[in-house]
C-alpha cells in the first residue's frame, strides 16, 4: 500500500513539473498535454487566459476648503473641517465643541460656492500666510482654499487680520458650526 502511494505521488510530482514550460510558450492558444497517472495516457486541454488590469475610473475627491480652529489656554473651540466641492465635510472635533471625534456631514453646495466666490473676489491668494502680533494665548483660525491652479493657499489668522478676511473667516466658521452643532464656548473666532 505504501509503495503504491509513493509511486502515485512520484508520478504526480513528475507530471506537474515538466509541462509547466510549455504553458508559457503561447498564451493565446489552447495547449494539449499528456498526463500519465496510470498506464493509459489521458489528454487534457488547458487554455491559458490572461486578464489585463482595468484602470479604475473613480475620481479621487480633492478638498477645496480646509478650516481649522486651534486651541488656546482657555475654552476655545478646537476642530478642523475639510470641505469638498460637493458639500461633503470631514469634521474632527477635538475640545470645547459639541461633536468630538471624526464625523461626516454635508453643507449646501450653494454655501461651498459662496465661500469660493468670496475668496476669489477677495483675491485670497494674495493674503499673507500669517497674521499675528505676538500674543501667545490667542487661538488661530486657519483657512486653506484650493486655487484655480490646484494649489492650496493657507492663511493663519490670530490677530491683525484685515477686516474683509475676518468676515470670510467668521462666515466659514458659522457655516461649519451650523452643521456641527455650534460650539461650547462663546469665542469670537
Amino acid at each position: 500500500m505504501r509503495l503504491s502511494f509513493a509511486l502515485l505521488l512520484a508520478a504526480l510530482l513528475g507530471a506537474v513539473s515538466a509541462p509547466a514550460q510549455n504553458l508559457l510558450a503561447d498564451k493565446n492558444k489552447a495547449k494539449t498535454k499528456t498526463v500519465s497517472l496510470s498506464r493509459q495516457p489521458v489528454k487534457t486541454k488547458v487554455k491559458v487566459v490572461t486578464k489585463k488590469p482595468v484602470a479604475a475610473k473613480k475620481v479621487e475627491a480633492v478638498p477645496v476648503i480646509v478650516f481649522k480652529r486651534t486651541p488656546c489656554f482657555g475654552t476655545c473651540p478646537h476642530y478642523e473641517a475639510t470641505i469638498f466641492s460637493d458639500g461633503h465635510v470631514s469634521y474632527i472635533g477635538y475640545r470645547y465643541v459639541p461633536l468630538t471625534g471624526p464625523h461626516e456631514m454635508k453643507i449646501p453646495l450653494a454655501t461651498v460656492n459662496k465661500i469660493l466666490d468670496d475668496a476669489r473676489r477677495l483675491n485670497f491668494a494674495t493674503y499673507e500666510e500669517r497674521y499675528s502680533q505676538g500674543s501667545t494665548d490667542l487661538p488661530a483660525t486657519i483657512l486653506s482654499i484650493r486655487q484655480a491652479n490646484g494649489q492650496l493657499k493657507t492663511v493663519q489668522a490670530e490677530e491683525g487680520t484685515p477686516p474683509e478676511l475676518e468676515t470670510l473667516l467668521k462666515f466659514v466658521g458659522a457655516e461649519i458650526e451650523k452643521v456641527s452643532g455650534g460650539t461650547n464656548a462663546a469665542a469670537d473666532r
